[in-house]
């Protein structure tokens, strides 16, 4: 996304009253190019991220494309120390997928016991 660089401004979403994180917002100076706007438009339709449009139907603003902004899009607005938790849970999951799959289904690809 470089060639949206020039157009695109990054707003952090802390709130000090509640202490709590909300979802980084991008915001667009003009409508994005129809491609990408069917790409955000798929991830919104998914759950992935958060669209903001004008009366017109235009993209606005979306939430950033991270990790971080996907578990804040998922399960709202928290504090920093339980978003921590959660990373951490997320990333210990998809380490034992990863060896599920290494150890699990990599004999099938390469042949043989190659525990």
């Amino acid at each position: 996304m470089c060639f949206l660089h020039h157009r695109i401004r990054l707003i952090d979403r802390y709130d000090e009253k509640t202490d709590l994180l909300h979802p980084s917002l991008a915001t667009f100076s003009t409508p994005p190019p129809a491609k990408t706007r069917l790409i955000l438009e798929i991830f919104a339709f998914f759950r992935l991220i958060r669209l903001d449009k004008d009366e017109k139907g235009a993209i606005k603003s979306t939430t950033n494309m991270t990790i971080l902004n996907f578990l804040l899009v998922v399960f709202g607005p928290m504090r920093e120390q339980t978003l921590c938790i959660l990373m951490a849970g997320v990333q210990v999951i998809g380490s034992g997928i990863a060896f599920g799959i290494r150890y699990g289904v990599g004999s099938w690809v390469y042949g043989g016991d190659r525990r």
